[in-house]
């Protein structure tokens, strides 16, 4: 899905959903050119979720940014946006 959907951006419709992607539970999907953001919480203008990266091997900062990433796989991320 995620190779087929990068480049295009959007939401991503429940139905088009992997199981694995379900599991998680989130409030929303949407593909961004750099990648897919699952979000699975979110509060006022602060979100937090799971990111997917479109192209294997890009960077992302770390935990002094906003957006933040914390790596927890290869080219997978948790997220957090202050607001």
């Amino acid at each position: 899905m995620l190779n087929e959907m990068c480049g295009r951006g959007g939401a991503v419709s429940r139905a088009q959903w992997p199981d694995t992607l379900a599991a998680l539970d989130p409030e929303n999907v949407l593909i961004r050119r750099e990648g897919l953001y699952a979000r699975t919480s979110a509060f006022m203008a602060s979100e937090w979720g799971v990111f997917v990266a479109c192209r294997p091997g890009d960077q992302f900062p770390g935990s002094d940014s906003d957006p933040s990433y914390h790596a927890v796989a290869e080219d997978v991320y948790t997220y957090y946006v202050a607001g």
